[in-house]
């Protein structure tokens, strides 16, 4: 069977056409890592990547050029391994980190998103991720973060599932539907009765300064 393909947003395709013409540039990754400060079971670990992987569509997206237009599908999930780097410190964690975040994705029919875990001498470690801009930004690797470590500590938790291509094909049927009507009439009425009046903020812009100050 094969994988369905939609459109990419508008978005998607500057960061596509950005990469594409700067192929071995890496501007638009998004790496991080993060540390267990106790000693890590490399199986648990393993089994939670693959299940914020297995849970979220949207990191299985895959680019392809389909009808002469470049689309997007979702690949379907298969269970991976995951490489283990051994370490000494922070310092060559973040060696690691550096090397991993300047290679770039090669964009077409390939996953977009690198994730090793490492590991100390003492048993502690953590993971190194680095994923394509056209599939994620830091928001979403927070969020990922959390629910990984929430499998990670108990394997039995259910995550709720958002789906990136539920909801591509919501926005699909958005214009068939009776609230796609009423929202199009009451933008119409809008701009019928004249440009919206603009939002006048008035403040002291010395008391801010000042706040901004305090604040740093």
């Amino acid at each position: 069977m094969k994988n369905k393909k939609y459109q990419l947003t508008y978005s998607q395709k500057k960061f596509l056409l950005f990469q594409l013409l700067n192929r071995k540039k890496s501007y638009l990754n998004i790496c991080g890592s993060f540390t267990i400060n106790e000693k890590i079971d490399i199986q648990k670990l393993e089994r939670a990547i693959n299940k914020v992987v297995e849970n979220n569509d949207a990191l299985r997206t895959r680019i392809c050029f389909s009808g002469l237009k470049f689309k997007q599908y979702f690949a379907k999930y298969e269970p991976f391994k995951v490489e283990v780097i051994d370490v000494k410190d922070d310092e060559e964690v973040k060696k690691y980190e550096d090397i991993i975040s300047h290679k770039p994705f090669s964009m077409i029919n390939k996953t977009l998103y690198t994730i090793k875990i490492f590991r100390f001498e003492d048993g502690s470690g953590g993971i190194i991720g680095c994923l394509h801009h056209n599939i994620c930004d830091a928001w979403t690797i927070g969020l990922c973060i959390d629910e990984l470590m929430s499998y990670y500590y108990d394997e039995k938790i259910t995550v709720e599932r958002y789906s990136y291509s539920e909801y591509i094909n919501r926005e699909y049927e958005y214009p068939k539907t009776n609230r796609y009507l009423n929202d199009k009439e009451y933008w119409e009425n809008i701009v019928a009765n004249g440009i919206p009046q603009l939002t006048d903020m008035k403040g002291d812009l010395n008391q801010y300064d000042k706040a901004r100050k305090v604040r740093k």
